[in-house]
C-alpha cells in the first residue's frame, strides 16, 4: 500500500515537472522575440533593435535553435564581424525581463517574471506539485538557480490557513526580511509598501532572484 502510494506521487511529481519544463521552453523561445521590450533611453533603443534585427536573421537560418545558442555563439565570437556586442544582448535580456507585466499586450505576460511575491500561484499544476511535496516532506528546503519567483509565489510569503501552507523566506540571508515596493519586482507604484518574509521553508536562490 505504502509502495502504491509512492509510485503515484512520483508519478503526479514527473507530469508535473514535464509541464512546467514545455511551458518554460515556450516562453525561451519567445526571448528575443518580445513585442514589448522597456528601453531607458534612444540609445538603448538602437541597441536593442540591432540585436533584435540580428537575431531575427541568424534565426531564419537555424529556425530549430533556440535563443540560449544564438547567445552562446555571440559570446564565443561565432557570429561575424558584423555581430553586435555581447554587452547589448545582456541589456536586451535584462530589459526583456524587466518588461515582464507591463502594457501593452506583451508576450513576457508570463507568471514566472511578472506579479507579486505576495499574490498567491494561479499556476494550477505548479500548485498541485508543491501540494504534493508539502503532503508528504516533514523537513523542506528548496535548491534552486531559477531566479524567477514562481516558487515564493506557490509557498507564499508568510503561513496560511487557507489554502494551507508554511510560508517561506530566503536561505542564507538574515532575518527578518522586509520587502518593500510592493513586492514587485520594478514596481513604482507602492514603494512604501513592506511584506515580511515570515515562512518557514527556506529558499536558496543561488543565482540571486529577480526581485532583489
Amino acid at each position: 500500500m505504502v509502495r502504491q502510494r509512492n509510485e503515484q506521487i512520483h508519478r503526479v511529481l514527473f507530469w508535473c515537472w514535464i509541464l512546467l519544463r514545455r511551458k518554460a521552453s515556450r516562453s525561451a523561445k519567445d526571448l528575443l522575440r518580445a513585442n514589448y521590450v522597456l528601453a531607458p533611453s534612444n540609445r538603448s533603443h538602437k541597441r536593442f533593435r540591432a540585436i533584435r534585427e540580428h537575431y531575427d536573421d541568424w534565426q531564419c537560418r537555424h529556425p530549430l535553435d533556440y535563443p540560449e545558442q544564438y547567445l552562446g555563439a555571440l559570446l564565443a565570437g561565432l557570429l561575424g564581424p558584423n555581430a553586435p556586442r555581447w554587452q547589448w544582448a545582456v541589456e536586451y535580456v535584462g530589459a526583456v525581463i524587466a518588461s515582464a507585466g507591463t502594457p501593452p499586450i506583451s508576450l513576457n505576460r508570463d507568471p514566472r517574471y511578472s506579479n507579486r511575491v505576495n499574490r498567491p500561484s494561479d499556476c494550477a499544476v505548479h500548485q498541485m506539485f508543491w501540494n504534493v511535496v508539502l503532503a508528504n516532506a516533514e523537513q523542506l528546503s528548496v535548491l534552486t538557480t531559477n531566479y524567477d519567483i514562481l516558487i515564493e509565489r506557490a509557498l507564499r510569503h508568510r503561513p496560511m490557513k487557507r489554502p494551507p501552507s508554511p510560508g517561506c523566506f530566503y536561505g542564507g540571508l538574515p532575518r527578518p526580511q522586509y520587502l518593500t515596493g510592493a513586492a514587485q519586482p520594478f514596481s513604482r507604484w507602492s514603494p512604501e509598501r513592506v511584506i515580511e518574509m515570515s515562512g518557514s521553508v527556506p529558499i536558496y536562490k543561488l543565482h540571486g532572484s529577480l526581485n532583489w
